[in-house]
């Protein structure tokens, strides 16, 4: 009887088990749901709407015309939308290893003065806070021919002014100046964390064997910031790709197209020639080179993990 009893509640336990396991299911949805539908309406079914109307020529207002791969072949053909990815990777192989090397500098600076370390890092800290619009304003009057900051400065010396925004050279280096000054205070803060977290001990046996300063920072320093540069590598590169409000203030991208990055060719093509298909190629573009960047930061940390 009792055998019979617990064949017949087998099915029964079977059955509350797998409805436990829907109603945990379901509300484990329901939790979700607040992330989950804002980023199928905000993110998912835009990104999918990009690639689809990136074979189409469209100006918001006529119907889309089927081109094919006509916008992808113009993007790698040389045009202003394949020159403004080479201007973004320009822009990043510039902006990038400087700042990052600026902010080691710094860091290695505020990690051996004895006091005034706060001070000085806020000080450092502040363009990481403060609006690039703002920044891109003021680098502007520094930038201005007549009345700049910097070429009084360049006067004082006895040169002539420099036409920073009027030649395609000098003002991408105007651009990369600002943007290496907004993205080195970022680069100082996490290299002093980096810094802060190293064995006082290896670096006193190190000193007791003799290694200099350099070889200090060669051998020992350098490795254990490994994790910092790596980080600090793909957000930099990846906050340099998404350039935008920086040029658009600073040069509206131009003279020409020496400065339109992809996000100000995305800007102009889709909002003020109402080139959306344009647009759209280069805004797959830009999540293309994004995601290697993701890629590469992947493998690397698979490695540094393996050390």
């Amino acid at each position: 009887m009792a055998v019979i009893t617990a064949v017949d509640t087998a099915p029964s336990v079977a059955s509350s088990r797998l409805k436990r396991s829907v109603k945990e299911e379901l509300a484990a949805w329901l939790f979700l749901l607040p992330s989950v539908v804002p980023f199928l309406i905000f993110t998912l079914i835009p990104a999918l709407a990009t690639f689809v109307l990136s074979f189409y020529r469209w100006d918001f207002i006529s119907t889309p015309q089927f081109v094919g791969l006509a916008n992808w072949i113009d993007l790698f053909s040389g045009s202003a939308a394949g020159q403004s990815v080479l201007v973004t990777l320009l822009l990043c192989a510039i902006s990038v290893p400087i700042s990052m090397t600026i902010g080691l500098a710094l860091a290695i600076a505020l990690d051996r003065i004895p006091f005034g370390k706060l001070l000085f890092r806020s000080i450092f800290f502040m363009p990481i806070v403060t609006s690039m619009v703002a920044i891109s304003f003021v680098f502007g009057n520094m930038f201005a021919t007549e009345t700049g900051l910097i070429n009084y400065v360049i006067g004082l010396a006895g040169l002539p002014p420099v036409a920073w925004l009027t030649y395609p050279t000098q003002a991408m280096f105007a651009v990369s100046i600002m943007m290496i000054w907004s993205m080195s205070g970022l680069c100082m803060l996490i290299y002093l964390a980096g810094l802060q977290q190293i064995d006082q001990s290896l670096i006193e046996a190190a000193r007791l064997d003799g290694a200099s300063r350099w070889q200090l920072f060669l051998y020992v320093v350098r490795p254990l910031l490994a994790r910092s540069t790596l980080f600090l590598a793909i957000t930099q590169t990846v906050h340099a790709l998404q350039t935008f409000e920086a040029v658009y203030v600073l040069t509206d991208g131009g003279p020409g197209t020496s400065t339109t990055t992809i996000g100000m060719y995305i800007y102009k093509s889709t909002f003020r020639r109402f080139e959306v298909g344009s647009g759209a190629t280069a805004s797959m573009a830009l999540f293309v080179l994004m995601l290697i960047v993701t890629v590469i930061q992947l493998r690397a940390q698979r490695r540094l993990q393996d050390v």
